[in-house]
Order: C-alpha cells, then sequence, then structure tokens
C-alpha cells in the first residue's frame, strides 16, 4: 500500500494559482499486516518532501515523478489517497512541463472502480462507515484511529506554510510536515482496513508517529507532542 498525501496552498479564484509545498507517502507491506491490535508490531515506510522557497515547486514535481515510477515496480501494489484528484490536479496544474507519471495515476484514479489499483478513502470507504463528513479525521476517527492534530489549533496549512516562508521557522516546518505523513499513514491504515488486511480498531496514529519519527524530527520528541502519545 502506497499512499500519498500532498499539502498545497489554496486559491482556487485564478486557474493553476494552488500550489504544493509539501508531500508525504507512507508505505505498509500488507502480506505483513494482518491486525491493528499490537501496534508494536506495525511497521511503515515512508518519505516526507518540503519546500524552503516557491522556487523549489519544479523540483517537487520532479521527486514526486520519480516517486510514482519507483512506487510503480512494487509488487502487486495499491496506492490510496484521501481526494487523491485534488492532489494530482493541483500537481499536474502546477507543472510547466508534462507530468507522465502524475498523469498516469490520475488516471488508475478514475478507472479505479474497474482495475481496483486506488484507493480514494474519501469516496470509496461508504461500506466502513455511516457517518456522513468524508474529511479524513473523521473518517479516521470514525474507525477507532486517534488521529489528534494540535498543529492546526493556531492557524490552517496555508496560513502556517506563508509564515515558514517568511521566517523559516524550525518548529513550523516540522509540524506540518508531521501532521502531512500523519494524513498519509492515517489514509493507508483506512485503505488497508477496507482491503480486508486489518480489523478496525482503537489506534493512536501519533503513537506509531512516536515509534518511527522519533529520530527525524525533533517536534515529535517535544513535551507538545508526549501529549498525544498515550
Amino acid at each position: 500500500m502506497a499512499a500519498l498525501d500532498v499539502e498545497w496552498t489554496k486559491n482556487f479564484r485564478v486557474r493553476g494559482a494552488s500550489k504544493p509545498f509539501c508531500y508525504s507517502w507512507a508505505i505498509i507491506d500488507l502480506a505483513h499486516f494482518d491486525s491493528l491490535e499490537d501496534q508494536s508490531l506495525l511497521e511503515f515506510g515512508f518519505k516526507s518532501v518540503y519546500l524552503e522557497s516557491e522556487d523549489e515547486v519544479p523540483r517537487l514535481l520532479e521527486m514526486i515523478e520519480s516517486d510514482i515510477a519507483s512506487s510503480r515496480t512494487l509488487s502487486s501494489v495499491t496506492f490510496a489517497g484521501h481526494q487523491l484528484c485534488a492532489d494530482l490536479s493541483v500537481l499536474k496544474r502546477s507543472s510547466p512541463v508534462a507530468t507522465e507519471q502524475v498523469d498516469w495515476l490520475y488516471n488508475q484514479w478514475r478507472e479505479r472502480r474497474q482495475n481496483q489499483a486506488v484507493i480514494d478513502t474519501r469516496y470509496d470507504v461508504d461500506c466502513l462507515t455511516p457517518i456522513a463528513s468524508r474529511r479524513l479525521v473523521d473518517v479516521a476517527e470514525d474507525l477507532g484511529l486517534d488521529v489528534t492534530q494540535p498543529e492546526l489549533a493556531k492557524g490552517s496549512m496555508t496560513k502556517l506554510h506563508k509564515t515558514y516562508l517568511e521566517t523559516h521557522q524550525a518548529d513550523i516546518f516540522e509540524k506540518l510536515a508531521v501532521l502531512n505523513l500523519r494524513h498519509s499513514l492515517s489514509t493507508a491504515l483506512i485503505a488497508a482496513i477496507y482491503l480486508g488486511a486489518a480489523v478496525p480498531r482503537p489506534l493512536n496514529v501519533n503513537n506509531l508517529l512516536s515509534d518511527h519519527l522519533a529520530c527525524e524530527f525533533d517536534y515529535v520528541n517535544s513535551s507538545e507532542f508526549a501529549e498525544l502519545v498515550h
């Protein structure tokens, strides 16, 4: 399972004005993933990319093209995203050149009902939850996944990213990167439940982030993040 989540600035008034600034992958090997009961046994791979300036958007697009191409070589890979079409559309419209791999994944998303190569955890999980909301945090919590995200208490991702570009405060970058990874990981877990590779049960996703990201992000070792872990 390869779950992708892209964060982007929101500007819906001008076509192509929304720009990606961060993305992450969460990779789960479903062949060795059959329970959410013992989270100490849960393993996942991840990648996180974050821009330091708006001039780096072309480089981000190059990297995500390479990532998709590499992911396609994985045996029996299923891609996942939450409203993935929106993320891919922003990537396509942000690129001045052809996006062969993004286009391929977008086509797989459009044909997912037939080829089952992509799972969209916003549109495809009606069989899992009766709630009306399809926000990622609501779907996750209804399935027993604790995805508490205090990072947005003081503003939206777009606002926080703007502040980061102006100040380059490392703590802002780390909080947004971890938030983005929480999104991709929870998407991967929901998709695993959808495929029947896991049974819904209470699971604190922040515990998993703490176990796997402590060596990568100082924020994960902070007292603020420690309040999320139990």
